[in-house]
């Protein structure tokens, strides 16, 4: 029976969250600039909703195939540097969006959910040992 590992089934619900969040802001962001009202949309932001898509996408892959959960770890922390490295740029340079503290706040909450995620997907040296002990055991019959 398969177990239920509720720290790993947390951070995996925080990051999925922190991404569709951030692809509302910026499609928002991006709806308000083409509808020419004043929002800038600069470097930064397109290299950010690139990562978002490229976080769903490997969301939608882990999500059939598991054992890929450090992928997810991996993007959410990225993603997370990108947008607090982004967010904190806009503000020091007095391109303050309505959202910047939310921004910051969501790119946090995904690099403590990838890290969390990955912490939780490593094994300890009794797990290491026994799947060591276990390949060992395991012969190719021709």
């Amino acid at each position: 029976m398969a177990k239920i590992h509720f720290p790993t089934n947390i951070s995996f619900l925080l990051i999925l969250l922190g991404v569709i969040f951030l692809a509302v802001i910026e499609g928002r962001n991006i709806t308000s600039s083409l509808s020419g009202e004043d929002v800038y949309i600069g470097g930064s932001e397109v290299q950010q909703i690139a990562f978002v898509i490229l976080t769903l996408f490997i969301l939608i892959v882990t999500t059939l195939n598991p054992g890929k959960m450090y992928l997810v770890a991996y993007s959410s922390m990225t993603l997370g540097l990108i947008v607090v490295i982004g967010a904190l740029y806009r503000r020091f340079n007095e391109l303050v969006g309505k959202f910047g503290l939310i921004e910051i706040f969501i790119g946090f909450l995904l690099i403590l959910g990838g890290f969390f995620l990955f912490r939780s997907t490593r094994l300890d040296k009794k797990d290491k040992e026994f799947a060591m002990r276990e390949f060992g055991k395991y012969e190719v019959k021709r």
